[in-house]
């Protein structure tokens, strides 16, 4: 077992399927971190090195407050990829296409169009996230909406049946009350 942010993973899955052990991490979130962190998805977790273990540790802690990604500079127009064989054909058609206007060169001296940013820097994993969603289970029970009511009654909140299939919302909606 390999202990991360006090939890238990399994050390005999690969890291992207062992990280989804983390509450609010999913299979898509746990490839995205492994990238960001370069860490191969495929290898399991007793492989990584004590860095790569503490920055996992560090960053699933506060990731708002990991380092900036690095800004890689882009490739310019000359160059050209060892493994393509028939890179003469294409770099005639991108000629082509360069001169008749349809395509825009990107060089190393225009800047590059930026994203969204850096989207794993308001992930919220664990406690941080179990704290957020009973916050808002509370809200819509103090604001009375009928999601609230739902959950103070411990039945099921999205539309599901109640005459057959009810007791799991039962189960997980529990109000837990003092005798």
């Amino acid at each position: 077992m390999v202990y991360i942010m006090g939890v238990a993973l399994s050390d005999t899955y690969p890291a992207k399927i062992a990280l989804t052990g983390i509450y609010g991490i999913n299979r898509t979130l746990a490839r995205r971190i492994c990238a960001r962190l370069q860490i191969h998805e495929n290898a399991p977790l007793p492989s990584l090195t004590s860095q790569q273990t503490t920055a996992l540790t560090a960053f699933l802690s506060a990731p708002a407050n990991a380092p900036m990604l690095p800004k890689l500079e882009l490739a310019g127009p000359s160059f050209r990829p060892q493994f393509c064989t028939n890179l003469k054909v294409r770099e005639d058609a991108r000629q082509a296409s360069i001169a008749e206007g349809k395509q825009e060169v990107a060089t190393a001296t225009t800047p590059a169009k930026v994203g969204l940013g850096d989207q794993l820097k308001s992930l919220k994993v664990e406690t941080d996230l179990r704290r957020y969603v009973r916050e808002n289970i509370m809200h819509h029970r103090l604001v009375n909406t009928y999601v609230g009511r739902r959950h103070a009654m411990g039945l099921p909140v999205r539309g599901q049946r109640t005459s057959n299939n009810g007791m799991t919302a039962k189960r997980l909606n529990r109000v837990e009350r003092k005798n």
